[in-house]
């Protein structure tokens, strides 16, 4: 029978982010800190929930960032949820941290690190891909970062292996499942000796519904507009359909799996045809509708198999594929429906694949998984005692 996890809540270990590894961290030690502010980079939807939620959870959030400028809060209470409030009424209205008119101090990104108060967490909840010098100098300096931003662990793996060789100083949860504890159950099992022979997922919420409203029968053309409107996608849809940021996913699920791969080594099939890819959004909304036909097609060879179609991350020791896939009535992917997120994770010990499955998108749950990550570098320093 397989082992299924119906995730509601994140569950949490306790580990000191001061550990005796390398220098910055006993330099941590030494200095008797412990984990009590936050400074978030990318100041949007999910920068702003993530502030939002420390300072409920008693977290003092020091500073703020976009790409152009860095806000650090006058005094040792850090940001009010009033002020964050007021914050991202502004950032709504396009506007950039470098013309807030409040009292913090402004600094440019790249003086963040030196003005962090000891006992600082750093998150990147941006989609840069230029945070990574940024993060590895606040490791460099003791401070543990926390990312929901793929890219910088996505780059080339000598910079991953940069970010991660030291536990203690990193954790990134969010950027696999959003709050789903894929990259937690991940590095249990590969602790406990188990070795992986495959790991498979549905790993996008807007991908998911896509294909779960194909099996309904829906036009392919009306689906993607109908998940545009809802918001499910990027503006540009492409952004999704291609799969590159599944694919970015299923890279970091396979180098903590130990596997030196870069991205262009993964195989990915887009929903869309390459003389696509060049055409303005609009134009390409508009000829959508000659998909239609194809992706109709496969959706009905699979039914008329017994099987469903999903658009899966297949990682093995010896390859990576994402694309669309048949899966039958005895794969937990079959049953998945709307934008849930699932990983299935076969192992020697493991021969039922363990799967875990829940929300895969959503600003609170995204939110949730990088606080989550800030208290689990903190341990017992910010959370005692089980429950709430």
């Amino acid at each position: 029978m397989v082992r299924r996890i119906a995730v509601v809540l994140f569950l949490l270990a306790e580990i000191s982010v001061c550990q005796p590894s390398t220098p910055a961290t006993e330099t941590c030690r030494a200095s008797g800190s412990s984990v009590r502010d936050l400074s978030v980079i990318g100041f949007g939807s999910v920068g702003q929930v993530v502030c939002e939620q420390a300072v409920s959870a008693g977290v003092r959030v020091h500073a703020v960032a976009d790409s152009s400028t860095a806000l650090v809060g006058m005094d040792s209470s850090g940001f009010s949820l009033e002020t964050l409030t007021r914050l991202a009424d502004f950032k709504k209205l396009g506007r950039s941290l470098r013309e807030w008119t409040g009292p913090e101090a402004k600094v440019a990104l790249a003086e963040l690190v030196p003005r962090l108060p000891q006992g600082s967490v750093l998150a990147d909840c941006s989609a840069s891909d230029s945070t990574a010098e940024i993060l590895m100098a606040a490791q460099m300096s003791g401070f543990p970062v926390v990312l929901a931003n793929k890219k910088p662990l996505t780059g080339i793996m000598a910079q991953f292996r940069q970010l991660t060789n030291d536990r203690s100083l990193v954790r990134f949860e969010s950027t696999v499942g959003a709050g789903l504890p894929v990259i937690t159950s991940l590095r249990r099992i590969l602790d406990s000796g188990d070795r992986v022979i495959q790991i498979e997922g549905q790993l996008s919420g807007t991908l998911g519904y896509i294909l779960s409203e194909l099996q309904n029968g829906s036009p392919f053309s009306d689906i993607v507009l109908r998940a545009k409107g809802l918001g499910f996608t990027e503006p540009d849809p492409r952004d999704d359909l291609s799969g590159t940021d599944v694919a970015r996913k299923a890279l970091i699920l396979s180098r903590c799996m130990g596997l030196a791969v870069e991205l262009d080594a993964i195989t990915v099939e887009p929903l869309f045809p390459s003389e696509m890819a060049s055409l303005s959004v609009n134009e390409f909304l508009a000829r959508l509708p000659e998909l239609d036909e194809s992706m109709l097609g496969r959706v009905t060879g699979a039914k008329e198999r017994g099987n469903r179609l999903r658009y899966a991350a297949v990682v093995t020791s010896s390859h990576i594929n994402v694309g669309l896939v048949e899966v039958g009535p005895d794969n937990a992917l079959f049953s998945l429906s709307g934008t849930d997120n699932l990983v299935s994770i076969k192992t020697e010990w493991y021969t039922q694949p363990l799967v875990i499955s829940g929300p895969g998108a959503g600003l609170n749950v995204t939110a949730g998984g990088v606080l989550a990550d800030v208290i689990d570098l903190a341990g017992s320093s910010l959370k005692a005692r089980w429950g709430n």
